[in-house]
């Protein structure tokens, strides 16, 4: 039995000089093996002793490369949702143009389009800029209309712009009344603590009349500033009763002030020739605050996308048996024709999924898919 020693370090070295030799030795004889035994040698160390350098390696490219792989695909997300996000607006925008259209078309030149422009700066929060003045008729105290109803007044005209406030601002008043001609009052706008919190007040209304939550109240025409029957907002509950004389009711205002760039500014002397009766501009069943009119257009859009999506079902339908049909004609069992037919029924379905995603279309139909021609098929007979 041998005895027992200890490693020294010259042993240790000595060791490593030996191991050293012999893969030398053996990289030596390798090298002048034939090539398809350096492979055979090759393939045993790669599948034997480098099999966890060899996966290790493999991993890490794989990690790499999806690491480059996601940023590119979160690049693409951003970009889509900077893209989404821009169309939403341009959409909203479009919307609202829309809407001052067909309200322009309603009033005829009695009214002047104009742009919106706030000044952005301590103390004016509550006026406004417009691209109008003078030279296109406008006067002072004209009224400032958006699709949804009373947005201001005109202060000041210039030759060429002209500025005014909205109703936001504390000097603001407006003779208005409610949808029946019942009630009469003066509309007055209120500060929150913060200017999101800003609202309207229904004033000087008689004590024995009630309004329910929802009435529209409409400017009244007295004043000789405001036309009768332009809407300004909504009953919201009771504000204040004094003396068993007068009542007060919140407001909650059909136009946004902050989402209005583009308004109908009034030309000529609203004063002097008298007052003008909107009524018929502005029928009940279309008032609506800024919120309803989104909803409203959203889910039109729904509607119309829920209908494109049943046409593209249905013309897929059509094809799949058109196929079938044409498949049997031509002497094609009935089992492989339905299972031609299923396929190229799912290549029309993934081909046109395709186009509508390059085209970032959302309408509500599309062309019809073309039919492809199998091999061996015989044209549809009439």
């Amino acid at each position: 039995m041998p005895a027992y020693t200890t490693e020294t370090v010259d042993t240790n070295g000595r060791r490593q000089v030996v191991v050293t030799v012999l893969f030398v030795v053996a990289a030596i004889v390798a090298s002048y093996l034939p090539a398809t035994a350096q492979g055979r040698v090759a393939a045993v160390l790669r599948s034997t002793v480098l099999r966890p350098f060899v996966t290790t390696q493999e991993t890490v490219t794989i990690a790499r490369s999806r690491a480059v792989n996601t940023d590119a695909l979160t690049e693409r997300l951003d970009s889509l949702v900077a893209a989404k996000a821009a169309g939403g607006s341009l959409v909203e925008e479009n919307r609202r143009l829309r809407s001052l259209l067909r309200l322009s078309e309603k009033l005829g030149p009695t009214f002047a389009p104009a742009t919106l422009v706030r000044a952005g700066t301590a103390g004016s929060e509550s006026t406004f800029l417009v691209d109008v003045g003078w030279s296109a008729g406008i006067q002072p105290n004209a009224p400032v209309l958006s699709a949804q109803g009373l947005l201001g007044i005109i202060l000041v005209v210039q030759p060429d712009h002209a500025i005014g406030m909205d109703w936001s601002h504390p000097d603001f008043r407006a003779f208005s009344m409610s949808e029946d001609g019942a009630t009469y009052g003066v509309v007055e706008s209120r500060r929150g603590r913060f200017r999101e919190e800003d609202r309207l007040m229904f004033n000087g209304t008689a004590f024995h009349t009630r309004l329910e939550d929802g009435t529209v109240i409409v400017t009244s025409g007295l004043g000789g500033i405001f036309p009768r029957g332009v809407p300004i907002g909504l009953i919201e509950g009771l504000a204040e009763s004094e003396g068993g004389w007068r009542k007060s009711y919140w407001l909650r205002p059909l136009v946004e002030p902050g989402l209005a760039t583009h308004v109908l500014v009034a030309v000529g002397n609203t004063a002097a020739e008298g007052p003008v009766d909107l009524t018929p501009v502005f029928p009940l069943d279309s008032v609506m605050t800024e919120d309803e009119v989104a909803a409203t257009e959203r889910a039109h859009q729904d509607s119309l996308n829920a209908l494109g999506d049943t046409v593209f079902l249905l013309r897929q339908a059509v094809a799949s048996y058109a196929i079938r049909d044409s498949l049997r004609t031509a002497g094609i069992g009935a089992a492989r024709a339905d299972s031609l037919a299923r396929l190229v029924a799912a290549r029309i379905a993934a081909d046109s999924a395709a186009a509508r995603s390059r085209r970032g279309a959302t309408g509500p139909l599309d062309r019809a898919p073309t039919v492809p021609t199998m091999p061996g098929a015989a044209p549809e007979r009439r």
